[in-house]
């Protein structure tokens, strides 16, 4: 059968557009380049613990199937059946389902959420493999009913941490969904292979979402087909999900808002980025210490809009749901939910923990051109 998906053309490896190899150990060990910085407070360097990974792919089927919680999978289609859907977006152009901040940015929202998960492989660009990405999506439940309609909902895509998945973050996840977003995020499979570049097969399993989204979202949810808008997300990335969804942010002109936690990209792939960005760092983070993520802060333009947080005693895993172990749960969600109710959804008044001083007093936030006035 000749496929129908439209095929990507070849990537250059991250290594030729960062200028470092892609394995996470040198992402991380990688010092950033000089720059003159924006003014920040000075802050102490935990020391960096050198850690190497063996990162690459999973080679999974060529099929997609859907689950819903503990329901069982529905009918599959072929990966070379999943057309792609790019340019050809009707939500895009359609009123957006208001957000609602309900009790507060650190509070669940207002909407009950469902969390479905599909076993999906993509093409793998410039070969005739295939990787394994099984998508997890938390969305307003009320939106699978087909509550609201013509409207739009907004998209956020999930990138985790190394050898991690979208599911140890579904404190975050869901809350994001309560106040009213899409949040979808692959399964890389970080350490399956060492055949390829898996810094850039991280981007393409985004980009690869975003491509098909119509035929993923008829698998995982019909009731939100041609209601998601994928021509203007957001992207939250964490550790070497963080470098994802950074060099996504700088390549990808679908990405409107990007959250980087505890990671960030090389300085020169950080100076393309165009949208408003928010770099989080923790205060006692042995992997990716303060000076780390600030150097990526420091090389966004001053064109862009973007601020740089540092959370007080906030190690490596205080994003995920291993948050509880840090105090750190409400800092993200809050933060978390006004960066993308102000960037991505337009919401009036969800802007308070983006302008200095940050909210929570173990947060110390300076910003550039940030919040919108």
């Amino acid at each position: 059968m000749t496929p129908s998906v439209r095929s990507r053309p070849p990537r250059e490896p991250l290594s030729r557009l960062s200028g470092t190899r892609a394995s996470v150990g040198d992402l991380l060990r990688r010092p950033s380049a000089a720059r003159p910085p924006v003014a920040r407070p000075a802050s102490r360097r935990p020391g960096l613990r050198r850690r190497g990974a063996a990162l690459a792919l999973a080679l999974g089927t060529a099929t997609l199937v859907a689950a819903c919680g503990s329901g069982g999978p529905t009918a599959a289609a072929p990966v070379s059946r999943v057309r792609s859907s790019a340019g050809r977006d009707p939500a895009a152009a359609a009123t957006a389902c208001t957000p609602r901040i309900g009790r507060g940015l650190a509070a669940p929202g207002p909407f009950a959420v469902r969390r479905v998960h599909a076993a999906l492989s993509r093409p793998v660009s410039g070969s005739s493999g295939t990787r394994r990405i099984d998508p997890t999506m938390w969305f307003p439940r009320a939106a699978a009913a087909g509550a609201a309609p013509g409207c739009r909902y907004d998209l956020i895509l999930l990138s985790h941490g190394v050898s991690s998945s979208p599911d140890r973050y579904s404190g975050l996840a869901a809350h994001l969904a309560s106040q009213g977003f899409v949040v979808l995020g692959p399964h890389h499979p970080d350490g399956a292979s060492r055949r390829f570049d898996e810094g850039t097969e991280r981007i393409d399993d985004l980009s690869y979402l975003l491509d098909h989204l119509d035929a993923v979202l008829q698998r995982l949810a019909p009731g939100l087909q041609g209601r998601v808008n994928g021509q203007a997300v957001g992207v939250a990335g964490h550790s070497f999900g963080a470098f994802t969804g950074a060099a996504l942010a700088a390549r990808d002109h679908r990405v409107k808002a990007a959250l980087i936690m505890a990671g960030g990209s090389d300085p020169a792939m950080a100076a393309a980025i165009k949208v408003p960005t928010l770099a989080i760092a923790g205060g006692a983070d042995p992997l990716v210490p303060i000076e780390r993520v600030r150097g990526f802060a420091d090389a966004i333009p001053a064109t862009t809009p973007h601020g740089f947080a540092v959370i007080a005693g906030a190690g490596h895993t205080a994003y995920g749901d291993r948050c509880v172990n840090f105090g750190t749960c409400s800092i993200v969600a809050r933060t978390a939910s006004a960066m993308f109710l102000t960037y991505l959804a337009g919401v009036p008044g969800a802007s308070g923990p983006l302008e200095p001083p940050h909210p929570a007093p173990r947060v110390t936030l300076t910003a550039v051109g940030m919040p919108p006035g």
